[in-house]
């Protein structure tokens, strides 16, 4: 394969740390391929490799790169037929870490569980048994809330009212908690948590006039999504409804439709 004067720098860097953001199908996987097939092969810097960490999103991506440099380390060996430390690469192959992040942390666990400070007995939750756990604590959560009163800041326990009142219906307050259990989830996909609850809370402590704030934005946005949503939906019932031959529906459906038309054709809402 000929690679380009850019992947060319990125097999050959050495000695430093590098971050290569790059397109799909630009030839990523090839390029990771042959720097790490000729890191283990240079002899000024041999390296076997199962000492390497190659880590993947997925368990197929990981299988395919296992595959590529197995065959690129095989091209090698019969190229150099005598060269005994790239036939001891081609055998080592499987016992490299080349795994997704998930497979890797577990696997260190595993062997360090004592210095993690982790039963040796310990298991992944799975789906259904985290959502159980997550609904367990943001019940938690939303009693202390209850009992709580003022104890964070003055005035917390009439925030905390003023909310179930707005979100709770008829006395559950499931909204509140899978509001909660959402956030968590979001918040733990972004690397720096804190820093967007610190930004999110700026939003509502504004001095602009709310009309110009950045939540009133997302939210005209969010209710001009809606309406598009309400607009495909009275077509397909409009549409159904004339195939069905049943006109006395159609009428009506059309002059809902108007109106939610009206609605999302003013922006400004």
């Amino acid at each position: 394969m000929t690679f380009t004067d850019d992947q060319k720098k990125v097999i050959e860097t050495r000695g430093k740390d590098i971050l290569v953001s790059a397109s799909a199908g630009s030839g990523k996987t090839a390029v990771l391929t042959e720097r790490i097939v000729r890191k283990v092969c240079e002899k000024s810097n041999e390296t076997d490799i199962d000492r390497i960490l190659i880590v993947t999103f997925t368990n197929a991506a990981a299988s395919e790169m296992r595959e590529r440099i197995r065959q690129a380390l095989k091209e090698k060996s019969e190229e150099d037929p005598s060269n005994e430390w790239i036939k001891r690469q081609v055998l080592l192959v499987d016992h490299a870490q080349i795994t997704t992040i998930d497979s890797f942390c577990m696997r260190l666990l595993e062997n360090h569980f004592e210095e993690a400070g982790l039963d040796p007995g310990f298991s992944v939750a799975d789906t259904a048994n985290v959502k159980i756990m997550l609904g367990e604590c943001a019940d938690s959560v939303m009693e202390e809330a209850y009992y709580r009163e003022n104890e964070l800041y003055d005035g917390f326990y009439e925030d905390f009212i003023a909310l179930t009142d707005s979100y709770a219906y008829k006395g559950r307050d499931d909204a509140i908690t899978g509001f909660l259990i959402d956030i968590h989830e979001f918040l733990s996909s972004l690397p720096y948590p804190e820093k967007w609850l610190d930004e999110a809370e700026k939003v509502y402590e504004s001095e602009d006039a709310f009309e110009e704030s950045v939540l009133y934005k997302s939210l005209k946005e969010e209710v001009f999504y809606v309406l598009c949503r309400a607009l495909k939906a009275y077509d397909k019932a409009i549409e159904i409804s004339e195939n069905a031959g049943v006109d006395k529906y159609v009428s009506f459906l059309e002059n809902e439709r108007d109106k939610v038309k009206e609605c999302a054709g003013k922006r400004d809402l």
